[in-house]
């Protein structure tokens, strides 16, 4: 047999030359086995309009008759699949014997295709574009598979842009874009409707990619599908059209305003098919009434538009429109509906809202679109206004005018009406039958008449103010619909008083305001009361008790009497009248008792008040021998002891009142005629038996009370009357004195309020211009017994007191005028050595706060004479260099000229608080918005009267921070010159004296350096020679420099300042403040407050610290501040030397050290800078302040020194509040009371606009009552 390879086509040649063309030449396919004759396919479809497509595809086998199988597949998915087929005798289905040689077999397989979907007998497959096919053979016994391929010509993608070109009511045609000749023979377009094919059509070609369909119905739709076809047909494009109606369309358009009302027209347009004409065809119905060809508003005819105009007629009527068409004998018609409302806008209403305009309202119950205005005055003006919301304002309109204001409502058309009438109008007339019922214990409902006018009211205001004082009024408002008809209202109050009368006022208002007030009084029922008595109070030895009234809000009624109870006795007391107080007779000397008070009303008695427990004492007896000396503004009142004085009870103090004598009867007095109410009251001090009285009237009559206190309480009144002298006429004006003196004096009373002990004080008196009205020396540590003159009781040493009097008086006389021209008069707080006529050493000066009228009347005059000392460098004449510095007093740090004035403490006690009251008293004045603060903020010293020359002139205003913050000219710091540098200095720095309590210059107020002033700055430091530098802002505060740095950074570095060379020592970095410490000569001196050094002042700055010998900077502006660092930068400052010796750091809290070179001498500065105080200057941390102030005033206490130089980004806010602290705490200290106000006002008259705010104000009172509770 054959093998694999010698199998194919073979040429037999007959006879034997296959060149000969005469040969007869037969081919023959030989093979082994078994072999495909033929693959085809049959029955394609020639009509494409058949759907789905069926086709045959045949497979022809011959050979022998054996083989293993036959396959017939598309790609790699068999068709089907014979196998283990016998020609003679296991044939298999589907098989076809072709010839009567049992050996050639046909293989059919069935094809359905549906454009999409290839589908036979055994599988189906989703197939596009051309269908390859094969058939293969498999010969056994490792014969050639046979295999045979063939392809029919499908179209691989549909139609594309299937659009509709135009319709008719019975046509449609359609286009899309034609396929390549390649792709697609011809095309298939099927028309559907939604029950069945309409038609489908064959077009031969590629080209014909438009088509026209006919024979359609009126206005239905149709689905039409285009395929492309080669031997089969394509993917499918479909597309839905409808066919018109006889009529296209019908619509409505409004052509003039909705405000024309009856006159709104609006044009419906009918457009039609083409297949009629309109001006035979068409005609209309309006609300069923058949409108004439001759109401058309037009006929289109190329657009097939007929228009119809309709006007509302009546308003409020919807109106039908329908267009009927004729076609083929057949009626087509549309409809349109103008819609109107079923009725018109409901409670119209007008409300007034000034002369010229009114609000009109209404309300709707149906859907709309909108509304129409319309208004009228007068018969004559009409307006038309429109708007789509339930309001509207009508603006423009004529003052006092009644207006008719109609409103429509419209969906498409308008509706009727609904009209309202606005009349011309002022304020409401009052109220009237004002009354009241269903009174109860907290309520009230007041009941009135509103007045029939023409005058809307559209609220009332309902105002009730309570009898008690200490409630405020309420006002309350009602508002109402508008209204004019007349008729009652009504109003409860809820929330009263119990008990509590009410005045109760009514106003009715609109807006153009309210009408006069209608009244009525009514009390709400009462109940017992809530509140207790308080403040009790037993005055011994009568056993007066006293109490305060109840709270007018909790009395509850009419206080008609109080019960006093004795709890541990069966002592009850039941008072019927008001009066609070009773004198307790039934008492036991000796015995402790409770006593407690309840008020009692018409319905109960209230809760009783928490009890007092006191002891009954045994009192001392009353004075002796009661005798005044009287002179023409003061009195010497004197004494004896009582008789009677209690064992273990000895006298603690003598009280003495007085008061001008009504009667002005000075010749018969007792104890009955002491007014105890207008009584000016003293103590002795020391158990002196004698007071000396001042400020006394001339020519008056006086009444004097004296009694003995001890523990057990105050003995009785032993009174005396006197009236004082006449003042003597000037003496000539030759005879003048014009000597000024320094004095010393030596206070025994002047108080009412108080009963602290006196110290030796120093006041400045005037020159002299008259005889001496001063009272004189008072036996006391001498041991001279008082002399009793015009008393109860005489004396037999009467007469020797009258001559020792006499001959002190001339001896004063005559020394005043043996020294009236060497005299010097001395503002200053400089020590004195001795008198220069006695030789008497006289005590260093003391300082104590008291009221003026205390210097002006209990001085005892001594002249003393001052002896200059020498101050550490030359002082060169500023107004002989500058005329700008003619009026400023130059000041050292030693006292005399170049030294601070002498402190004058004018700081009178008006608003003085006990310190044990301070924290009630600051929460009280908190209360209602700090009002009492800021009343007493607003009457602070503002200094406008002060010049500020220096400060603002040209030369010196590049040295300023701030250009509106300069010193006071009287209070300002001058830099002292070098001799030989007057050229090369300035004497200005911004930078001010302020007075501390018990010291004057106790601070100095510097505003921070700038990098200008930072020499400047550190010559204030070496004058002044302060004891710390109060440090009270950042260096930078936001974005903004608010003080430059002044010493260096690191610690045990040096940086030079000028002629000062600065080493911090230390630095401590603390949780709330930085503590700096610059070496330096220390001196307790005041404050200076300066400006924070500028760039172009830090030479100044330093200059000013060694000038005035400061040893202690307080900076304010923590490191955020705005403050130039005068301490970095460079280490010289001209000749001044910054070193950085030391600094520490921890959380939140800095220290350093520095210290200052200058000319060959050293000192340390010590520096606290507060970091967490904002620039508004209001204290957040009260603690840091207290702990910068208490760290100062020990540091002065350890080593004295200088004033302390205060320094913040602005001088005023931040350092005047520190200042003022500082002074508050002093005062504390020694007196027991705090004048925040006077203090404040006294620093502002050294520092102008020093506490800028009034937050800064009261941030003061907070800080001191901060230290008060901590040390309490």
């Amino acid at each position: 047999g054959l093998s694999n390879s010698e199998e194919g086509w073979y040429k037999c040649c007959l006879p034997t030359n296959c060149s000969d063309p005469n040969t007869n030449i037969i081919f023959a396919d030989i093979f082994r086995y078994a072999e495909i004759e033929s693959f085809t396919v049959a029955d394609l479809p020639s009509d494409m309009t058949v759907y789905p497509q069926e086709y045959k595809l045949n497979c022809t086998k011959i050979g022998f008759e054996r083989y293993d199988g036959i396959s017939m597949s598309i790609g790699s998915t068999a068709l089907a699949s014979y196998t283990n087929c016998d020609d003679r005798t296991n044939t298999c289905s589907g098989t076809v014997l072709v010839s009567g040689n049992p050996n050639t077999l046909r293989y059919t397989v069935d094809i359905t295709w549906d454009g999409m979907n290839v589908s036979s007998g055994s599988i189906s497959q989703s197939t596009t574009g051309d269908q390859m096919y094969q058939c293969v053979l498999d010969n056994f016994s490792g014969g050639i598979d046979r295999t045979r391929t063939l392809t029919i010509k499908v179209p691989a993608t549909a139609p594309s842009s299937l659009t509709e070109v135009s319709k008719t009511t019975t046509t449609i045609t359609v286009s899309w874009t034609a396929l390549n000749s390649s792709d697609a023979d011809g095309y298939v377009v099927n028309v559907t409707s939604d029950t069945d094919t309409v038609q489908t059509v064959q077009l031969e070609g590629i080209s014909n990619n438009t088509i026209t369909l006919n024979g359609l119905n009126i206005e239905t739709t149709y689905s039409i599908t285009v395929r492309a076809y080669q031997e089969l047909l394509g993917p499918a494009s479909t597309i839905s059209v409808q066919t018109l109606p006889v009529i296209n369309s019908i619509n409505w358009t409004l052509v003039t305003s909705i405000t024309q009302l009856n006159n709104t027209q609006y044009r419906i347009d009918c457009v039609t098919t083409t297949d009629i004409n309109p001006s035979t065809d068409v005609y209309w119905l309006v609300n069923g009434v058949m409108k004439s060809n001759s109401n058309y508003s037009s006929i289109d005819v190329l657009t097939y538009n007929s228009t119809l105009l309709v006007y509302p007629d009546p308003l409020g009527v919807s109106v039908n429109v329908t267009c009927i068409a004729m076609i083929g004998g057949v009626e087509y018609s549309q409809s349109v509906i103008l819609h109107a409302p079923s009725g018109p806008p409901n409670n119209v209403r007008g409300f007034i809202l000034n002369a010229t305009s009114i609000k009109v309202n209404w309300t709707t119950s149906s859907e709309i679109n909108g509304y129409v205005i319309e208004y009228t005055t007068g018969g004559v003006t009409r307006n038309v206004v429109s708007t789509s919301e339930e309001e509207i304002v009508l603006t423009d309109l004529s003052p006092m005018s009644t207006y008719t204001i109609s409103v429509y409502s419209y969906i498409d058309l308008p509706s009727v009406n609904s009209t309202v009438t606005v009349l011309k109008f002022d304020v409401p007339s009052p109220v009237t039958s004002l009354s009241v019922f269903n009174v109860s214990t907290t309520g009230i409902t007041v009941k009135w008449t509103i007045p029939s006018s023409d005058n809307y009211v559209t609220y009332y205001t309902i105002s009730y103010t309570p009898s008690c004082p200490e409630l405020s009024s309420v006002n309350e408002t009602v508002s109402v619909a508008p209204h004019q008809s007349t008729t009652t209202y009504s109003y409860t109050l809820i929330g009263l008083y119990s008990g509590m009368n009410y005045t109760i006022t009514v106003r009715a208002g609109n807006v153009l305001g309210g009408s006069d007030p209608s009244f009525i009084d009514e009390d709400t029922l009462s109940i017992a009361p809530t509140g207790d008595a308080d403040f009790l109070f037993l005055l011994q030895p009568i056993n007066n008790l006293t109490w305060n009234e109840v709270n007018c809000s909790e009395r509850n009624g009419l206080i008609t009497g109080y019960t006093v109870i004795i709890s541990n006795s069966s002592i009850t007391y039941y008072l019927t009248s008001t009066e609070r107080y009773i004198i307790l007779n039934d008492l036991v000397f000796g015995t402790e008792y409770n006593i407690s008070v309840a008020a009692v009303n018409s319905v109960g008695r209230g809760p009783f008040s928490d009890p007092i427990e006191v002891e009954i004492g045994i009192v001392p007896g009353p004075v002796g021998s009661v005798s005044s000396i009287m002179d023409t503004t003061w009195a010497v009142i004197s004494w004896s002891v009582p008789s009677f004085i209690p064992s273990d009870y000895p006298i603690i103090t003598y009280e003495i009142g007085y008061h001008i004598l009504q009667s002005g009867n000075c010749s018969i007095v007792d104890d009955d005629d002491i007014d105890i109410q207008m009584l000016q009251l003293s103590n002795s001090t020391n158990g002196n038996t004698f007071i000396n009285i001042t400020g006394l009237n001339d020519i008056s009559c006086y009444i004097f009370g004296v009694r003995a206190y001890t523990d057990n309480g105050y003995g009785e009144w032993t009174a005396i009357a006197n009236e004082t002298l006449e003042i003597p006429p000037l003496p000539s004006p030759s005879l003048i004195s014009t000597t000024q003196y320094f004095t010393t004096s030596s206070v025994i009373s002047s108080s009412v309020s108080t009963t602290r002990d006196t110290s030796t004080t120093t006041s400045l008196v005037q020159p002299s211009t008259t005889a001496s009205t001063s009272p004189p020396a008072v036996a006391g540590d001498t041991g001279l017994s008082p002399v009793v003159l015009g008393g109860a009781g005489g004396g037999a040493l009467v007469g020797i007191l009258i001559v020792i009097v006499l001959i002190l008086i001339v001896v004063l006389v005559l020394r005043r005028k043996k020294r009236s021209k060497d005299t010097l008069y001395i503002s200053g707080g400089a020590s004195v050595k001795k008198d220069v006529i006695n030789d008497i050493p006289l005590l260093e000066q003391k300082t104590s706060l008291t009221s003026e009228p205390e210097y002006e009347a209990m001085t005892a005059s001594l002249t003393v004479e001052v002896t200059e000392a020498n101050d550490l460098y030359t002082t060169v004449d500023t107004a002989k260099e500058d005329p700008l510095y003619a009026n400023v007093e130059q000041k050292g740090a030693n006292g005399v000229a170049g030294a601070p004035p002498a402190f004058d403490p004018r700081i009178p006690n008006t608003c003085s608080v006990s310190i044990s009251d301070l924290g009630t008293h600051v929460a009280s004045y908190h209360s209602d918005n700090n009002t009492a603060f800021n009343q007493q903020y607003q009457e602070l010293y503002t200094g406008e009267d002060l010049p500020t020359t220096v400060g603002f002139s040209e030369q010196n205003k590049p040295f300023n921070r701030f250009k509106n913050i300069a010193p006071y000219d009287e209070h300002m710091i001058v830099l002292q010159k070098k001799p030989n540098m007057e050229l090369c200095e300035r004497e200005y720095i911004n930078a001010t004296y302020i007075d501390g309590y018990s010291s004057a210059n106790k601070f100095i107020a510097a505003q921070g350096p700038m990098k200008k002033t930072l020499v400047d700055f550190w010559r204030l430091i070496w004058q002044e020679k302060p004891v710390s530098i109060v440090m009270v802002t950042n260096l930078k505060e936001g974005t903004k420099s608010k003080c430059e740095q002044y010493w260096p950074n690191g610690r045990a570095e040096s940086e030079e300042f000028g002629p000062f060379s600065v080493t911090l020592v230390d630095e401590q970095v603390l949780p709330d403040f930085v503590i700096r410490s610059i070496t330096g000569y220390r001196e307790k001196r005041a404050f200076i407050i300066a400006q924070s050094p500028m760039e172009n002042t830090v030479r100044d700055f330093w200059k000013m610290i060694v000038d005035y010998k400061v040893s202690a900077i307080v900076m304010l502006c923590g490191e955020e501040d705005c403050c130039y660092p005068y301490w970095t930068g460079p280490k010289t400052h001209d000749d001044f030397v910054v070193e950085i010796t030391n600094e520490i750091k921890s959380n939140g809290y800095m220290e350093r050290m520095f210290k200052v070179s200058f000319d060959k001498e050293s000192r340390n500065v010590l520096q606290l800078q507060v970091t967490d105080w904002p620039q508004d200057g209001v204290v957040r941390e009260p603690r840091t302040v207290l702990q910068v102030i208490d760290d100062v005033i020990h540091r002065q206490q350890k080593i004295g020194g200088g004033p302390v130089v205060v320094h913040c980004s602005d001088t005023v806010s931040r350092s005047g509040v520190y200042c003022s602290v500082s002074i508050g705490l002093e005062q504390c200290k020694a007196e027991g009371v705090v004048d925040v106000f006077q203090v404040t006002k006294a620093v502002r008259r050294s520092k102008p606009g020093a506490v800028t705010t009034l937050e800064q104000y009261t941030s003061i009172y907070d800080v001191i009552d901060m230290y008060l509770q901590m040390n309490s």
